[in-house]
């Protein structure tokens, strides 16, 4: 089987199964594990899949895009973040996102950590990290986001003490709420805050004064807003008034 056709078999199965193991491929093709490996890597340079520990997961279209949109400024984000961990802190809370992606390959080599998610694509960028945990909640697959909500995940989150959480969010609205786009998802990021000594909502500038339809906290209610969003003075005066602190990426 040439290269070509290994790679298109590869794609096919991900269609199927949405994960593949590189054991698994290196039979079905009767092909060497290495070569397996090698097909992986060629895939994911063109943004069909990505890897993780023994094998890779599908990149739908609309992850692609997420992941790969504004992102100098959730990089920007990530660096500020990484510096409010601070060395006494041994547990962090990484919510499911794009930015967070981010700040996962900035701690992989904080060996002292253990790191909580419900991101699947988090999961396997943390498998070959330092960190000395890494603790996946479960619950309900999100297939378009490979994140965990529902009832087992918050059951999971209610037992759990984070020093720090790293909080995303759909949309804040122009009087400064986060909001998102499912109960589901607004039930388990209030819970990551609620049993977070400290709570960090990380949000690129394209978030603001925008609503989806569940409310989540009030920007207020987290220790800082960490975003690249220069804000005019209408807003500094609002933000003074609501007592919202804003850390600048």
């Amino acid at each position: 089987m040439l290269a070509p056709e290994r790679r298109q078999f590869i794609l096919k199965e991900l269609e199927s199964h949405r994960t593949v193991q590189v054991a698994d491929l290196s039979r079905a093709m009767d092909v060497t594990e290495m070569t397996v490996r090698r097909d992986l890597s060629a895939l994911e340079q063109e943004g069909k899949l990505e890897r993780f520990h023994g094998g890779a997961s599908l990149m739908d279209q609309n992850a692609l895009t997420a992941k790969n949109e504004k992102i100098p400024e959730k990089e920007k984000i990530a660096d500020r973040a990484v510096q409010l961990i601070r060395p006494s802190d041994t547990c962090v809370y990484l919510d499911a996102g794009s930015t967070t992606i981010q700040i996962a390959k900035r701690i992989l080599e904080r060996k002292n950590l253990t790191v909580i998610t419900n991101d699947l694509h988090i999961g396997s960028v943390l498998c070959s990290s330092s960190c000395e945990k890494i603790i996946m909640i479960g619950g309900t697959l999100e297939k378009r986001t490979m994140s965990c909500l529902g009832f087992y995940a918050l059951d999971v989150l209610h037992n759990l003490r984070i020093d720090v959480a790293f909080i995303g969010t759909d949309h804040i609205t122009p009087d400064f709420k986060a909001t998102t786009t499912s109960v589901e998802k607004a039930y388990l990021k209030k819970t990551i805050r609620e049993q977070s000594e400290r709570s960090y909502l990380a949000a690129d500038h394209s978030k603001f004064n925008k609503t989806a339809l569940y409310h989540v906290d009030l920007l207020k209610d987290y220790t800082g807003v960490i975003t690249d969003r220069r804000f005019n003075d209408a807003e500094r005066a609002l933000i003074k008034e609501k007592k919202i602190t804003i850390i600048p990426a």
